[in-house]
């Protein structure tokens, strides 16, 4: 059995599938419209960590430098970091991870970085969501050695 053509192909049809140009027709919600696992953005957002050390509190999208919910194109995100007593939190190293399971893959950086903000909060960005889709978003916060994560879900129309 020659599997030669059938390996040739391969990164072909990867390539076709993860390219971004989801036809979702005449239908804007074919993506989005029956996914259960992701939350609605609103401003103000909070999302508590696995051990419940912090708590993440989006405050702001820009995609483009328009203001919105997480969409596709350049997004840059600022929010807060609380510890668990609601106190703000403004020596965290934290980093942001934005990964597509289903398709297996995340930005690139995977990580980024965010930065501290003048008056406290962080802002991290710009990181690109080029394709439609479910989207997960890992927040992972340090203090002083307190380690934790908190990961939300946002679905982006294609």
């Amino acid at each position: 059995m020659k599997l030669g053509p059938v390996l040739l192909t391969l990164p072909l049809v990867l390539a076709a599938a993860c390219s971004g140009g989801d036809d979702i027709g005449t239908n804007p919600n074919a993506l989005c419209g029956d996914e259960s696992r992701a939350t609605d953005y609103v401003s103000g957002l909070e999302l508590d960590t696995t051990d419940a050390a912090f708590t993440v509190r989006l405050t702001d999208v820009m995609v483009a430098d328009t203001p919105q919910p997480p969409d596709r194109g350049n997004n840059l995100w600022t929010f807060e970091v609380l510890d668990s007593a609601g106190s703000p939190v403004t020596d965290a190293t934290v980093e942001m991870k934005a990964w597509m399971p289903d398709h297996g893959h995340g930005t690139n950086p995977l990580w980024n970085d965010a930065r501290p903000m003048n008056g406290g909060g962080y802002e991290v960005g710009a990181f690109d969501l080029f394709m439609g889709g479910f989207w997960q978003f890992t927040f992972r916060v340090d203090q002083a050695g307190n380690t934790d994560e908190g990961v939300v879900g946002f679905c982006i129309e294609g």
